[in-house]
């Protein structure tokens, strides 16, 4: 399954907290490679999870692909925090909605 997700988070906080949500000292406990600057593999226990950023302007695009890990990676996303300015353009839906 793939997911995608943006965030206001700088790409290599992401990575970092890919690598202590799915790493080797993760409750999961998965093998990490690094390959390269803007993706993180994960691999263990018939699954894998792949995590790759790439950084447009203000924001962070996730791109995360998995099989077996699909509770976990939906945990990850739920985590992070939204875009720049995603709570603004939240509030005025809502004002517009009402």
């Amino acid at each position: 399954m793939r997911y995608l997700a943006e965030t206001r988070l700088p790409a290599d906080q992401v990575l970092e907290r890919a690598e202590r949500a799915f790493g080797p000292q993760s409750p999961l406990g998965l093998t990490s490679s690094e390959g390269m600057a803007n993706r993180r593999a994960f691999l263990g226990g018939g699954g894998h999870i792949v995590v790759t950023t790439r950084r447009e302007g203000d924001r962070t695009r996730v791109t995360l692909e998995t099989r077996e890990y699909d509770r976990e990676v939906r945990q990850f996303l739920e985590e992070l925090p939204g875009p720049p300015g995603w709570l603004d353009r939240l509030r005025a839906r809502l004002r517009r909605a009402r």
